[in-house]
């Protein structure tokens, strides 16, 4: 059985000969094994589904928009954020709020773009594994990231309007980027 009839027959609640496989491959080894250091091989001979294909990366720290990122081969850590106190964080979140408000339409618009193109090109690559489009980010996931476990509890506790303001900005952007979608089904059959 091909692997998005599987994923589909899976989501519709139907028998199938084995449940889909879906994972991130960011592990050398699995690529060693798999694709002979091809990390396209690699998932093709292991998965059926994947999203968001990543390579090895250059260790390196990254300055931006006040956070000091450090990236390691597979994954990125904030190492630190632009703010130290509780006050900071809500004056943080305040900016984070207008600017997403304030997105400019045309780098939207552009963003989505570029990441369609990415996906079908990446798609094209797999020949029996389906990668699921992923054009929006989870907003919770996003702002406890951002702000930090311990900053985005005592924001939560002490002014849930604002942490609800800040989820609301980011699921309002997040539908901007949707609308720009053209025949998403088409452009991957599970978004």
């Amino acid at each position: 059985m091909k692997a998005l009839d599987k994923i589909i027959k899976t989501l519709n609640f139907e028998e199938v000969d084995s449940p889909p496989i879906y994972d991130l491959p960011h592990n050398d080894a699995m690529i060693e094994y798999y694709g002979k250091g091809d990390v396209f091989k690699a998932i093709d001979n292991s998965l059926d589904m994947t999203r968001n294909i990543r390579f090895p990366q250059e260790e390196k720290i990254i300055e931006e928009d006040g956070f000091v990122i450090e990236q390691k081969r597979w994954t990125e850590w904030i190492k630190e954020r632009p703010f130290k106190t509780q006050k900071e964080a809500k004056e943080w979140v305040e900016k984070e709020i207008e600017k997403l408000g304030n997105y400019d339409e045309k780098k939207l618009k552009r963003e989505v773009e570029e990441t369609i193109k990415l996906h079908l090109s990446q798609q094209r690559k797999l020949k029996h594994t389906h990668k699921i489009l992923t054009v929006i980010s989870v907003g919770l996931t996003q702002t406890y990231h951002l702000l930090g476990t311990e900053f985005f509890i005592y924001l939560y506790a002490d002014e849930p309007s604002l942490i609800s303001a800040l989820l609301e900005a980011i699921k309002d952007l997040n539908l901007k980027k949707v609308n720009y979608l053209k025949e998403p089904v088409k452009i991957s059959p599970i978004i």
